[in-house]
């Protein structure tokens, strides 16, 4: 995912969120938080969705990815320490 969003030239906004400029005769920024957004949604399966539907910026879509992808990883080794 990583690469499609720099590609798009969106992993900035990601990584360190967006805040409205004061200035909003340029919204090139808010587009390309809109932007990331649908791609992070567009990205992710059915079953993952719902874990984002209520994001409303990229950077929470993306910290609930994160954190749920880390629990996911974690459980996995624990039930991996109990199956011989």
């Amino acid at each position: 995912m990583k690469t499609y969003f720099t590609f798009q030239d969106l992993w900035d906004t990601i990584e360190e969120g967006f805040s409205t400029p004061e200035d909003t005769s340029s919204l090139t920024a808010a587009k390309k938080k809109g932007k990331a957004l649908f791609i992070l949604q567009q990205a992710v399966t059915d079953t993952i969705f719902p874990r984002i539907m209520g994001a409303t910026t990229a950077k929470e879509a993306w910290t609930t990815l994160q954190e749920a992808w880390t629990t996911l990883q974690e459980d996995s080794k624990e039930v991996k320490r109990y199956v011989p």
